[in-house]
């Protein structure tokens, strides 16, 4: 593995953000909680696993080190967090027994109502909401912060 610090450099802003490689991005952030847990998110070594997982699944480096941490904490985290609050409102508050496609219909109507503008991390919200660590760490820190 390669030290972070060689391979950080400015995040490449300039370059939209394709739905594969946020996916990736997800994915490999998953693949780093099975390793680090969520007590250790904070450490060090957990960012430089995400990025070394995202790379080999990109087939190389097409983003810098700090561009992906960037990504994640500025704009997946923080829609994806929102999006999960949303629908996790919406299921809670449902009494009919809905199906989940309903349940997931109601709740993009419901973020788009909220937020002025439609959820377009859905890709990324089906690989996130599942996984344990997720909801434990993203959703309930962002539900303490805002209530």
């Amino acid at each position: 593995m390669t030290s972070s610090s060689n391979r950080r450099g400015k995040a490449n802003t300039t370059r939209p953000w394709t739905t594969a490689e946020e996916i990736t991005l997800c994915t490999a952030w998953c693949n780093a909680m099975e390793t680090y847990g969520s007590g250790d998110i904070t450490k060090k070594g957990f960012w430089e696993d995400v990025f070394d997982n995202f790379e080999k699944d990109m087939g190389g480096t097409i983003r810098e080190y700090d561009a992906i941490v960037s990504k994640w904490e500025s704009s997946i985290r923080r829609k994806v967090v929102a999006f999960s609050v949303v629908y996790d409102g919406i299921q809670w508050m449902d009494e009919n027994g809905s199906s989940d496609l309903v349940l997931f219909q109601n709740a993009l109507a419901e973020f788009q109502t909220v937020y002025g503008h439609s959820f377009t991390m859905v890709a990324c919200w089906r690989i996130l909401k599942n996984h344990p660590t997720w909801k434990e760490i993203e959703v309930s820190t962002y539900q303490q912060r805002n209530n």
